[in-house]
């Protein structure tokens, strides 16, 4: 199968790849980022922090933590709200 690009304005924005070729190129980002991991974890370049940590370091207020509805017995974790501002009336 031949590739085809799809631009816009000019700029190549997607492509249409085979089936095969797009699993060709997870399978290597795979095995990229597996070898980046294992690398981190050779050489740490920090102290390890915990979960707890990690997250008091990003100043979420409690407030704009809010539980995900669980399904499937996975774990409940908070995530944080997006609030987006909407814009009423018209000019």
């Amino acid at each position: 199968m031949s590739k085809l690009a799809i631009s816009e304005y000019g700029r190549p924005a997607a492509a249409l790849v085979s089936v095969a070729e797009l699993e060709e190129l997870r399978g290597i980002r795979d095995e990229v980022d597996v070898a980046e991991l294992e690398a981190r974890k050779a050489e740490p370049t920090g102290p390890g922090v915990t979960h707890d940590e990690f997250m008091a370091q990003l100043e979420v207020p409690s407030h704009d933590l809010v539980p995900p509805i669980s399904s499937g017995g996975r774990p409940r974790r908070l995530i944080r709200q997006l609030v987006v501002p909407t814009v009423s009336g018209a000019g």
